[in-house]
């Protein structure tokens, strides 16, 4: 085994974080907005503006890497590069707005902007109307993948309420993993093949992506269910897909909608392929894992004959999620992506820009539960959180779930222009009333 040196004080970018960065180039690329997103907080009490700002400021002080930016070591392995002395330009933006309609106006505006300069990798939004108070983090998803922004947020709580303090600063530190090499060609073969076999396998059903994206601006819908609702819908999951099956579930319902709904849209095709992403963060990584991305990723295939709305189907989506998810195709494309950080981001994007273009996807689907047990944020008692993603220019469209304090939200997040208002309304009404149907 030959492992070459490397700088102890760096963080060497995982090969996966090399896709999520090739994937922001596609999208700043095609839309003008590199890959953002957004966590959303719904609190019952407005927040001081003055006093958040000045807490913001010192918070960010602590955390270079939000102003780090991309490099490449004499090793060939890219890394993140921290400045010397970091002196973050806080960029809050607060408004007062009418009604729950406006305000959320605001916040999807918000998640459609592009960021300023290299070193910029996070806004932050602050939006009151009479009734409540939104406070969102907008960011980049080369620095946080979506359960790292939520935790990043949550510190920023503790640390407003005077419980987190660190010396000095806060600088994340990640080998090159330039060793096992016999291992990662071994896995790069594999992920080969599995690619091979997608790309000669039967069409699939997608929503083709307009020629000119309109203004590159994704746009969102939103649909919230209270404790009760959320607790029928989890009952639901259990009865039809199993014990803590939530996820498949939702993925399931997902299928039956965007089958029934956007059927005008979908060209014809014997596949629908889904791409999910899985969490694969040690259990207690603690700040260590609070940057930068650590999901890995895999694609679902469902036979479109085989949709139907009943528990064998729902029960047939468990299986393959579990298979696939047992197969150790995730494991294979953490290691196999190693190898690719050798590519410059623009003939990597090159690459994976080709590929999409010949394997379409259905749509894209997640699920992020959040079990941190925190019920107030900055001195407010928190209602909900939201997730607004601008996805990967991989489907154009996406729904995305959150569970937070037992209650569960979804986002449809779709490329103006792919498809109508009325149709993304018909979808949400469709899809609330499916997860709340009890299958046989």
């Amino acid at each position: 085994m030959v492992s070459l040196p490397y700088s102890p004080d760096k963080y060497y970018l995982g090969g996966l974080d090399w896709i999520i960065h090739a994937l922001n180039y596609l999208s700043r690329k095609a839309t003008g907005c590199g890959n953002l997103s957004q966590v959303i907080l719904r609190l019952s009490v407005p927040l001081d503006e003055a006093i958040l700002k000045e807490k913001l400021t010192s918070f960010m002080c602590l955390f270079p890497c939000a102003q780090g930016w991309v490099s490449r070591d004499y090793n060939l392995a890219p890394y993140w590069k921290y400045p010397r002395h970091a002196k973050p330009v806080i960029e809050l933006r607060c408004k007062r707005c009418q009604d729950k309609e406006e305000a959320f106006a605001v916040l999807f505006k918000a998640v459609n902007l592009p960021f300023k300069s290299k070193q910029e990798h996070v806004r932050f939004c602050c939006v009151r109307t009479p009734q409540e108070c939104y406070f969102s983090l907008v960011f980049d998803h080369r620095l946080f993948d979506a359960r790292g922004a939520e935790d990043f947020l949550f510190l920023f709580n503790e640390f407003f309420c005077g419980r987190f303090t660190v010396n000095g600063t806060v600088r994340p530190v990640q080998a090159a993993g330039l060793s096992h090499w016999k291992e990662k060609f071994l896995a790069g073969k594999r992920i080969n093949r599995l690619f091979i076999g997608l790309s000669h396998g039967a069409s699939v059903r997608h929503i083709p992506l307009p020629d000119k994206a309109q203004g590159g601006h994704f746009q969102f819908r939103v649909l919230t269910f209270g404790k009760d609702q959320s607790q029928a819908i989890t009952d639901n999951a259990y009865n039809t897909a199993g014990y803590l099956m939530l996820a498949p579930y939702l993925l399931a319902v997902s299928l039956l909608s965007v089958r029934e709904c956007f059927k005008d849209y979908l060209q014809d095709g014997s596949d629908f392929l889904v791409p999910l992403n899985t969490d694969i963060r040690k259990r207690h990584s603690g700040l260590k894992q609070l940057f930068f991305n650590h999901l890995s990723f895999l694609l679902l295939r469902i036979k479109d004959k085989d949709i139907r709305a009943n528990k064998e189907f729902i029960s047939e989506v468990t299986r393959a999620v579990y298979s696939e998810m047992s197969s150790g195709s995730t494991y294979d494309l953490e290691q196999a992506s190693l190898l690719l950080r050798i590519a410059p981001l623009v003939i990597l994007q090159g690459i994976i820009g080709s590929f999409m273009r010949k394997q379409a996807v259905s749509f894209a689907f997640s699920y992020v539960n959040n079990s941190s047990g925190i019920r107030d944020f900055c001195g407010s008692p928190l209602e909900e959180m939201i997730h607004t993603p601008r996805m990967a220019l991989m489907s154009g469209i996406g729904v995305f779930f959150t569970q937070f304090a037992g209650n569960i939200s979804v986002t449809l997040s779709f490329l103006k222009g792919l498809i109508k208002e009325k149709d993304a309304e018909q979808f949400m009404a469709q899809l609330e009333e499916r997860l709340l149907t009890r299958y046989t």
